[in-house]
């Protein structure tokens, strides 16, 4: 095989690759028969995401590999192509696919390990209810909307799902995807929904009936084993001040902010009208003090550099009450809470209401 425009990937190539052990061969344009032969034999992570086409011959070695394999560039596959790679062992990536049917659906659900289709940004309920039987994670984060008829056939999945292409959710699809993280149900999928534009109350409080609390030592969503749900604006304390809302809703807020060799950290447990004031207090441009420095040592600095210091650490119910059981409203080093929220402009916050 040869090729004008592109690389082409041999045999010899190929052993050189497993030899380093490291097969990230995405500059190959063009594979050898005989070079996927080779890679077959390499038990590791195999990326061939500069590839456009695969011959059926060549779709059969790599179907023998056991492995993540990275296909990437493939925009679409032949229901032979299809049926060999299902029986690839081990992730799946096939980000270039741009459309499905159902023949190759029913392939590709066959495949073990991770199945990423995250360039189908379109999919008929028919397809999704076939790719949810799916027998491992699932990622169709291409998906930009989502039909009740969907979920519920997504609710079947055992395992990760990740939908991170969806900016919003209807109340009852969220229901359907969030109950499959019930600690009665037959699901021990975490539910990762990153895409989500808008922390709205509805969503918290849909969310919150599954939710089983977050791990102290991240601000990040960690699942308490392998049930979870993520939902990216939730956490996002920029979303969660802009969205309208129970203006009592309470969050933990974490910061972390270090500053002249001194690491101030800490929660607080907050409204959202308290969120509101303190992102806004970010923006003001004022100056503010580190506090609880040694002896008479004061030194004040800008407050937007402390903008990316706060993160809601949980908007869970279930957290909320857990911290103030054991600590109160706040635990470690709190006094720059306070200090930003003496700068938040009352009549910024008086026009907010106004527009609402």
């Amino acid at each position: 095989m040869s090729s004008k425009a592109g690389k082409v990937l041999t045999a010899k190539i190929a052993e050189k690759a497993i030899a380093r052990d490291d097969c990230d061969l995405y500059e190959y344009t063009d594979i050898e028969d005989a070079a996927a032969e080779v890679l077959a034999r390499y038990d590791g992570s195999l990326s061939l995401g500069g590839l456009t086409h695969i011959t059926d011959s060549t779709a059969k070695h790599l179907g023998n590999h056991k492995g993540s394999l990275w296909l990437n560039g493939l925009h679409c596959l032949s229901a032979e192509t299809a049926n060999t790679l299902s029986k690839h062992q081990g992730g799946l990536w096939l980000w270039g696919l741009k459309t499905l049917d159902s023949t190759c659906a029913l392939h590709l659900a066959k495949t073990s390990g991770m199945l990423s289709l995250t360039g189908l940004t379109v999919l008929s309920d028919e397809i999704i209810e076939i790719l949810a039987d799916h027998n491992d994670s699932l990622d169709l984060s291409g998906l930009t909307s989502l039909s009740l008829k969907g979920a519920n056939a997504l609710f079947k999945s055992q395992h990760e799902l990740l939908l991170n292409g969806l900016t919003s959710l209807s109340p009852e699809v969220a229901a359907v995807l969030a109950s499959c993280c019930d600690e009665g149900s037959h699901s021990n999928g975490y539910r990762s929904f990153g895409g989500l534009e808008h922390a709205t109350d509805e969503l918290f409080d849909i969310f919150s009936k599954y939710e089983e609390g977050l791990a102290w030592d991240s601000y990040a969503r960690i699942p308490n084993g392998p049930r979870g749900i993520y939902a990216g604006c939730l956490y996002d304390i920029e979303k969660v001040a802009s969205t309208k809302g129970n203006d009592e809703r309470e969050f933990v807020v974490g910061l972390s902010f270090d500053y002249c060799d001194r690491n101030y950290k800490g929660y607080k447990i907050m409204q959202r009208i308290e969120i509101q004031r303190l992102m806004a207090a970010l923006g003001t441009g004022c100056k503010v003090g580190t506090p609880n420095m040694p002896g008479e040592w004061h030194e004040e600095f800008d407050i937007s550099l402390l903008k990316d210091s706060f993160q809601i650490h949980s908007p869970w119910p279930c957290d909320i009450k857990a911290v103030r059981e054991l600590f109160g409203d706040s635990v470690g080093e709190t006094s720059l809470f306070d200090s930003v929220l003496e700068h938040a402009p009352e009549s910024r916050l008086d026009d907010d209401a106004g527009d609402s």
